[in-house]
Protein backbone atom coordinates (compact mmCIF):
# COMPACT_ATOMS: atom_id res chain seq x y z
CA UNK A 1 0.00 0.00 0.00
CA UNK A 2 0.99 3.31 -0.94
CA UNK A 3 1.15 6.17 1.61
CA UNK A 4 -0.08 9.91 -0.30
CA UNK A 5 1.00 12.79 2.40
CA UNK A 6 1.31 16.42 2.10
CA UNK A 7 4.60 17.27 1.80
CA UNK A 8 6.85 20.72 1.41
CA UNK A 9 9.38 21.19 -1.21
CA UNK A 10 12.39 23.11 -0.81
CA UNK A 11 14.92 23.22 -3.88
CA UNK A 12 18.50 23.30 -2.13
CA UNK A 13 20.78 23.94 -4.81
CA UNK A 14 19.90 25.67 -8.07
CA UNK A 15 21.40 23.58 -11.35
CA UNK A 16 24.52 24.10 -12.72
CA UNK A 17 23.57 25.84 -15.62
CA UNK A 18 19.88 26.72 -17.00
CA UNK A 19 17.64 25.18 -20.33
CA UNK A 20 18.02 28.36 -22.18
CA UNK A 21 21.60 30.57 -22.48
CA UNK A 22 21.95 33.81 -22.44
CA UNK A 23 22.69 34.70 -25.50
CA UNK A 24 19.28 32.47 -26.50
CA UNK A 25 17.09 34.60 -24.59
CA UNK A 26 18.96 37.96 -26.01
CA UNK A 27 18.54 36.64 -29.38
CA UNK A 28 14.73 35.79 -28.34
CA UNK A 29 14.03 39.73 -26.77
CA UNK A 30 16.09 40.75 -29.95
CA UNK A 31 18.43 43.02 -28.03
CA UNK A 32 21.41 45.09 -29.60
CA UNK A 33 24.05 42.78 -29.36
CA UNK A 34 26.19 45.10 -28.56
CA UNK A 35 24.13 46.51 -25.23
CA UNK A 36 25.14 44.16 -22.18
CA UNK A 37 23.85 46.18 -19.82
CA UNK A 38 20.78 44.11 -18.85
CA UNK A 39 22.38 40.75 -18.99
CA UNK A 40 22.03 40.24 -15.27
CA UNK A 41 18.51 41.09 -15.11
CA UNK A 42 18.04 38.67 -17.95
CA UNK A 43 19.51 35.88 -16.13
CA UNK A 44 17.21 36.25 -13.34
CA UNK A 45 14.30 36.61 -15.63
CA UNK A 46 15.78 33.27 -17.01
CA UNK A 47 16.00 31.19 -13.92
CA UNK A 48 12.46 32.85 -12.80
CA UNK A 49 10.99 31.40 -15.95
CA UNK A 50 12.60 28.26 -15.73
CA UNK A 51 10.97 27.97 -12.18
CA UNK A 52 8.05 28.60 -13.13
CA UNK A 53 8.03 26.28 -15.86
CA UNK A 54 9.34 23.72 -13.66
CA UNK A 55 5.91 24.56 -10.91
CA UNK A 56 3.44 24.36 -13.64
CA UNK A 57 4.88 20.90 -15.03
CA UNK A 58 5.30 19.80 -11.38
CA UNK A 59 8.89 18.35 -12.43
CA UNK A 60 11.98 19.35 -12.89
CA UNK A 61 13.52 19.28 -15.71
CA UNK A 62 17.29 20.27 -15.03
CA UNK A 63 19.40 18.36 -12.37
CA UNK A 64 19.39 20.18 -8.97
CA UNK A 65 19.17 18.86 -5.17
CA UNK A 66 15.68 19.18 -3.54
CA UNK A 67 14.49 18.70 0.33
CA UNK A 68 10.84 16.67 0.70
CA UNK A 69 9.22 17.86 3.92
CA UNK A 70 6.61 15.71 5.34
CA UNK A 71 5.13 17.10 8.66
CA UNK A 72 3.35 15.17 11.35
CA UNK A 73 4.69 11.41 12.18
CA UNK A 74 5.61 8.45 10.98
CA UNK A 75 3.88 5.50 12.38
CA UNK A 76 3.61 3.61 9.61
CA UNK A 77 3.33 -0.44 9.12
CA UNK A 78 6.62 -2.00 7.43
CA UNK A 79 4.47 -2.55 4.45
CA UNK A 80 3.59 0.85 3.26
CA UNK A 81 5.53 2.28 0.42
CA UNK A 82 5.33 6.42 1.16
CA UNK A 83 4.78 8.01 -2.22
CA UNK A 84 7.70 11.10 -3.15
CA UNK A 85 5.93 13.37 -4.52
CA UNK A 86 9.04 14.76 -7.33
CA UNK A 87 9.59 13.25 -10.77
CA UNK A 88 12.93 12.33 -12.16
CA UNK A 89 14.68 11.66 -9.08
CA UNK A 90 18.24 10.65 -9.60
CA UNK A 91 19.25 9.95 -6.12
CA UNK A 92 18.29 9.58 -2.18
CA UNK A 93 21.14 11.42 -0.60
CA UNK A 94 20.00 11.33 2.94
CA UNK A 95 16.76 10.48 4.98
CA UNK A 96 16.09 12.28 8.43
CA UNK A 97 13.50 12.44 10.92
CA UNK A 98 12.63 13.93 14.95
CA UNK A 99 12.57 11.79 17.83
CA UNK A 100 9.99 13.09 20.67
CA UNK A 101 13.03 14.37 22.63
CA UNK A 102 13.42 16.38 19.46
CA UNK A 103 16.62 15.39 18.26
CA UNK A 104 17.49 14.89 14.11
CA UNK A 105 18.55 11.48 13.46
CA UNK A 106 19.85 9.94 10.34
CA UNK A 107 18.27 6.96 8.71
CA UNK A 108 20.71 4.37 7.15
CA UNK A 109 20.85 4.19 3.56
CA UNK A 110 20.80 0.38 4.65
CA UNK A 111 17.03 0.50 5.84
CA UNK A 112 15.22 1.91 2.88
CA UNK A 113 14.85 1.59 -0.84
CA UNK A 114 13.21 3.79 -3.28
CA UNK A 115 11.74 3.10 -6.81
CA UNK A 116 11.79 5.95 -8.96
CA UNK A 117 9.71 4.53 -11.13
CA UNK A 118 6.99 4.30 -8.56
CA UNK A 119 8.20 6.80 -6.77
CA UNK A 120 7.79 4.98 -3.34
CA UNK A 121 10.40 5.36 -1.10
CA UNK A 122 10.26 2.09 1.38
CA UNK A 123 11.26 0.37 4.74
CA UNK A 124 13.32 -2.77 4.11
CA UNK A 125 12.09 -3.75 7.89
CA UNK A 126 10.53 -0.99 9.64
CA UNK A 127 9.62 2.61 9.05
CA UNK A 128 11.52 4.82 11.84
CA UNK A 129 9.38 6.32 15.07
CA UNK A 130 8.89 10.11 14.98
CA UNK A 131 7.98 13.04 13.04
CA UNK A 132 8.50 15.25 10.18
CA UNK A 133 10.49 13.19 8.12
CA UNK A 134 13.19 14.62 5.34
CA UNK A 135 14.10 12.84 2.22
CA UNK A 136 17.03 15.23 0.30
CA UNK A 137 17.22 14.09 -3.14
CA UNK A 138 18.70 15.09 -6.64
CA UNK A 139 15.76 15.39 -9.20
CA UNK A 140 15.85 16.44 -12.90
CA UNK A 141 16.86 14.31 -16.02
CA UNK A 142 18.98 16.96 -17.87
CA UNK A 143 22.65 18.44 -16.49
CA UNK A 144 23.22 20.22 -19.92
CA UNK A 145 20.53 22.67 -22.13
CA UNK A 146 20.31 20.24 -24.69
CA UNK A 147 18.82 17.22 -23.15
CA UNK A 148 15.69 19.57 -21.97
CA UNK A 149 13.00 18.63 -24.37
CA UNK A 150 12.71 21.48 -27.34
CA UNK A 151 8.77 22.58 -26.62
CA UNK A 152 10.03 23.45 -22.66
CA UNK A 153 12.56 25.22 -23.70
CA UNK A 154 10.68 27.42 -26.06
CA UNK A 155 8.21 27.76 -23.66
CA UNK A 156 10.69 28.84 -20.98
CA UNK A 157 11.67 31.68 -23.55
CA UNK A 158 7.88 32.72 -24.38
CA UNK A 159 7.97 33.06 -20.29
CA UNK A 160 11.27 35.06 -20.44
CA UNK A 161 9.32 37.40 -23.04
CA UNK A 162 6.94 37.80 -20.76
CA UNK A 163 8.96 38.28 -17.67
CA UNK A 164 11.06 41.18 -19.49
CA UNK A 165 8.52 42.89 -20.89
CA UNK A 166 5.96 43.17 -18.12
CA UNK A 167 8.62 43.47 -15.37
CA UNK A 168 6.64 46.79 -14.58
CA UNK A 169 3.47 46.61 -15.73
CA UNK A 170 0.66 48.20 -13.62
CA UNK A 171 -2.35 48.68 -15.57
CA UNK A 172 -5.18 49.58 -13.92
CA UNK A 173 -8.85 47.61 -15.83
CA UNK A 174 -7.13 44.99 -17.59
CA UNK A 175 -6.32 41.37 -17.31
CA UNK A 176 -3.24 39.51 -17.39
CA UNK A 177 -3.71 35.68 -19.47
CA UNK A 178 -1.01 33.34 -18.95
CA UNK A 179 0.69 32.88 -22.61
CA UNK A 180 -1.30 30.44 -24.17
CA UNK A 181 1.16 29.39 -26.44
CA UNK A 182 3.28 28.61 -23.52
CA UNK A 183 0.39 26.67 -21.41
CA UNK A 184 0.27 25.02 -24.57
CA UNK A 185 3.79 23.63 -24.69
CA UNK A 186 3.81 22.83 -21.36
CA UNK A 187 0.93 20.93 -21.07
CA UNK A 188 2.14 16.94 -22.58
CA UNK A 189 4.73 17.43 -19.54
CA UNK A 190 2.80 18.37 -16.68
CA UNK A 191 2.44 15.95 -14.40
CA UNK A 192 -0.11 15.04 -12.20
CA UNK A 193 -1.50 18.10 -9.98
CA UNK A 194 -2.27 18.78 -6.57
CA UNK A 195 1.39 17.81 -5.21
Amino acid sequence: MTIYCAARLLRLTDPVSEPVTLAEARAHLRMDPNDTSEDSLIESVVKAAREHVEDFCNRPFVSATWAVLFDGSTFWSADEALHVPVRGVTEITGVTYRTDASASVTWSAEAYEFDAERQELRAKTAWPVGRNLRIALTAGNADSPVSVPNPIRQAILLCVGDLYELREAHVVGTIYAANPAAVNLMMPYRERMGL
